[in-house]
């Protein structure tokens, strides 16, 4: 009888950890997307459907692919830039306030910081905005509103200047950007967030440095 129940307590939990095993299925989005160096799932075109934003340093691409809501969802390429160089990062917000997401990316070589304002349309039409080109080995860059006037703001990581760099959103049509380095002596700035860390109600900036092995933050 004892022989009996631990095959079935053994079978049991054999078909959990089988089942557990299965929930993920592998489905591939695009094959030749070359140096693929970062993803976001964002609604892109205002469909209600989780898009994909990616990009690609082997080919300096900014790309996004269009979910089409059938089940599982199949995906079409879009390019949106070929020739942002070592695109590293990119990452999707509704920056200039007119309820589209746009896009906004760090190129790993040229150290631009750049920006694509999404004028909808199908297919979507984008216009490119220059943000800086300084920014010494442009590692990451993330949407923030660090100083609570309503609009997104862009922290920045420049990897070889050391610096934690704020671009901050003065709105207008185009949006114009004031620079305001943070910290220009974070050896190898890496990676950068924006949370309230000290519940204050504004936010503060963290970010991570590679060379220096520092993890910090900035209050705001």
């Amino acid at each position: 009888m004892k022989k009996i129940i631990i095959l079935i307590i053994v079978t049991f939990f054999f078909l959990i950890t089988m089942n557990a095993q299965e929930l993920f299925i592998k489905r591939p989005v695009d094959l030749n997307f070359q140096g693929a160096c970062s993803i976001e799932g964002a609604n892109i075109n205002n469909d209600g459907y989780e898009d994909i934003l990616g990009t690609a340093s082997g080919s300096d691409q900014v790309a996004w692919w269009e979910n089409d809501g059938s089940s599982p969802p199949q995906f079409t390429f879009h390019l949106i830039d070929d020739s942002f160089s070592g695109a590293i990062y990119g990452s999707s917000a509704d920056l200039n306030g007119d309820s589209l997401n746009d896009v906004l990316g760090a190129a790993w070589y040229g150290g631009e910081i750049s920006i694509w304002i999404n004028n909808g349309g199908n297919p979507i039409s984008w216009t490119k905005f220059i943000i800086s080109n300084v920014a010494g080995g442009a590692r990451s860059v993330i949407p923030a509103d660090i100083d609570n006037d309503g609009d997104l703001d862009l922290v920045v990581a420049a990897f070889t200047t050391n610096e934690v760099i704020l671009f901050n959103n003065e709105g207008g049509n185009p949006v114009q950007w004031t620079a305001e380095v943070i910290d220009n002596n974070f050896t190898g700035a890496h990676w950068v967030d924006a949370h309230d860390m000290d519940g204050d109600g504004d936010q503060d900036i963290l970010s991570a440095a590679y060379m220096a092995g520092d993890i910090a933050i900035w209050y705001n």
